[in-house]
């Protein structure tokens, strides 16, 4: 091979290499509430502008634990833009420092939702979604925390808007910038791990 085409073919392996290193970079960083408390990705869905979706997954929360299901249920109304859905998750031992020495976190959810046109985060959904977690742990003195993409985060009693119906705690949620967390009695355990 002429010297110029050989050193033309090493330039475009080292080119092609660095630009496989920037992308493989650059999809490991994390985004949105990922960086601040919920590093897993438990599930995802891409939805077309006006249209529904239901996410249903087990609620182990990357916990190992699976006790019963979470469900989000997404409107027709919430994205006027083609978006990808993830839903987030971290682990329940993380927030237990940041919550009452009487409680125990049972669960722990964040969104990050992208625009496809543009690549943009979404900080907040044109109508809420309707989040709904089932578990056994889950009691009438069960606690819906909000927490804020800060380090440390604040957690805020978000709880107003909160229902409760036999082991099933629901809740509206409209922000892609938050997190939540959903506490119990240490004393409703029973035996029963919270996760790791």
């Amino acid at each position: 091979m002429p010297k110029q085409l050989r050193y033309f073919a090493t330039l475009c392996v080292v080119t092609l290499s660095l630009s496989a290193c920037a992308a493989s970079s650059q999809s490991s960083v994390l985004t949105g509430m990922a960086r601040y408390g919920y590093p897993h990705v438990l599930a995802s869905m891409n939805l077309q502008a006006g249209q529904s979706g239901t996410i249903t997954v087990p609620d182990q929360f990357a916990n190992g634990r699976v006790n019963g299901s979470m469900t989000i249920a997404i409107p027709s109304d919430a994205f006027s833009v083609p978006v990808r859905f993830e839903v987030l998750t971290g682990k329940n031992r993380d927030w237990n420092a940041a919550i009452s020495p009487g409680a125990a976190v049972i669960a722990n959810i964040a969104y990050r939702v992208t625009d496809l046109k543009n690549g943009s985060l979404i900080k907040r959904f044109n109508a809420p979604i309707e989040f709904t977690v089932t578990d056994p742990m889950i009691t009438s003195s069960s606690q819906y925390l909000e927490t804020t993409p800060a380090r440390p985060p604040e957690v805020i009693n978000a709880n107003a808007a909160t229902q409760i119906s036999g082991d099933s705690l629901s809740h509206p949620m409209r922000s892609g910038s938050d997190g939540w967390i959903i506490t119990t009695p240490r004393t409703a355990l029973h035996g029963m791990k919270s996760g790791t």
